[in-house]
Formats: C-alpha cells, structure tokens, sequence
C-alpha cells in the first residue's frame, strides 16, 4: 500500500503537517508576542527623541603608517629584578633553599587556614626533620631568620618555638 505514495507526496504531505503543527503552537503559545510583532511594537523602551547622539570618537586614534616603533629592539626592554623572599643566601646555601621550597606552601595553607601555632610546629618539625641529615647551624639560622621575619601569622611565632624543632630534631640523630 505504501508503494502506491512517491517520495515527493510523502515529503509534501509532511512539510504541510509540520508547518501546521507549528502554527497551532505559536497561536496556542505565542499569541500575545505574534500579535505585537505584527502591529510592529516592541518591547524595549524607546529613547527620548530629542537627546542629541553622543558624537564617535575613535578609541584606538588614527594610524600613522611613517611613525617608528617605540622601541627599536627587544634587548631595549628593561625589566626591574623580582624582589627575593629568599634571606641572602652564599652561593653553596642549597639546602636552605631546599628547606625554604617545602616550608613556603605549608605556610600559605597555614595562613590561609588561619592555623594556631600548636598546628604548625608539628608540621615544620616533620619538614626540618626530613632536611635534618644536611642542616647546620647557620642553615638553622637563615630558616629562623625567614620564619620569623614572615608577619603573616595569626599568633605570635618566637625563637624558643623555633628552637623546639631543632632540638627535636637533633635529638632523633
């Protein structure tokens, strides 16, 4: 029975339901907004008709196409140095820059965290424990000096404290 329909009268047979099913939902659903689109009002306020256009600047300016660059080569560029958080350090001092990469994270999370003092030492006593083998004392002295200079801390943060993870520390040795 189907064989008896062409493609042709089976695509215009179903473009016509279609469209007549579209028209009864915008009719159903639409009425209000299809009947003032057709008298041609809409629904943004309109301006007052008698304020002047601002006049059109350009933002970017006009081009010269003659001017030079401002600067001629990129070695003319002159970067100011970035400010080291770093205590000074001698040229043989990588392991107190080791010992300062682990404690700079845990002190960002600690103040972050707001964390009490009783928090932190255990956690800077497991740090200065794993670095123990190769801390000297003036290794010991450069952290002191970087922990208590750092004024980011809720609570008060002495040498004594800080002499409690050294002595913890050699004593494990």
């Amino acid at each position: 029975m189907l064989s008896s329909f062409t493609w042709q009268q089976y695509l215009l047979t179903a473009g016509a339901t279609l469209g007549l099913y579209y028209l009864a939902v915008l009719l159903l659903y639409c009425r209000e907004d299809l009947t003032r689109i057709i008298k041609g009002q809409t629904n943004r306020p309109a301006l007052p008709a008698g304020l002047p256009h601002p006049p059109q600047v350009s933002v970017m300016g006009s081009a010269s196409p003659g001017a030079d660059p401002f600067l001629s080569e990129a070695s003319a560029i002159l970067v100011a140095p970035q400010p080291s958080t770093l205590p000074e350090e001698e040229p043989g001092d990588a392991v107190v820059t080791a010992v300062l990469q682990d404690i700079k994270p845990l002190l960002e999370l600690a103040t972050e965290a707001d964390v009490e003092k009783e928090e932190l030492l255990p956690l800077l006593r497991l740090v200065t424990s794993r670095h123990s083998p190769s801390l000297q004392d003036y290794h010991r002295e450069a952290v002191e000096s970087f922990l208590l200079g750092q004024g980011m801390y809720s609570f008060t943060l002495t040498p004594a404290d800080l002499q409690s993870l050294w002595s913890e520390t050699s004593s494990k040795e």
